[in-house]
């Protein structure tokens, strides 16, 4: 498994603008786009002061909602990782994988 004793998912506007973090924390969000994938998920990245986007393009074949796949691409501050089509479950180890390489980096 993963070397990481606790994961909490909180609400979006928790920490949204800026809130107070604890030291080591990282902060990861998601974005559902229909258009401009990219663009409109680096600005979330930004005006939600997050590490990490999972960026999730809905008119891709296999992702979003309704079906076992998903097609993120990982986007950071520094770099843009685009995944393959993977199971749920695959795609977010992947995510993991990408946190614990950030936090990695930035300890």
């Amino acid at each position: 498994m993963f070397p990481i004793s606790t994961v909490r998912i909180i609400g979006s506007g928790r920490l949204a603008g800026g809130g107070r973090r604890r030291p080591g924390q990282l902060l990861c969000g998601f974005s559902m786009e229909t258009r401009d994938l990219l663009e409109n998920s680096r600005k979330k990245l930004a005006k939600k002061h997050l590490d990490l986007i999972a960026a999730n393009n809905l008119r891709e074949e296999g992702a979003g909602f309704g079906t076992a796949t998903n097609l993120l691409t990982l986007i950071t501050a520094e770099r843009e990782t685009p995944l393959p089509l993977l199971s749920k479950d695959e795609a977010a180890h992947r995510l993991l994988d990408e946190l614990l390489a950030l936090r990695s980096t930035r300890t």
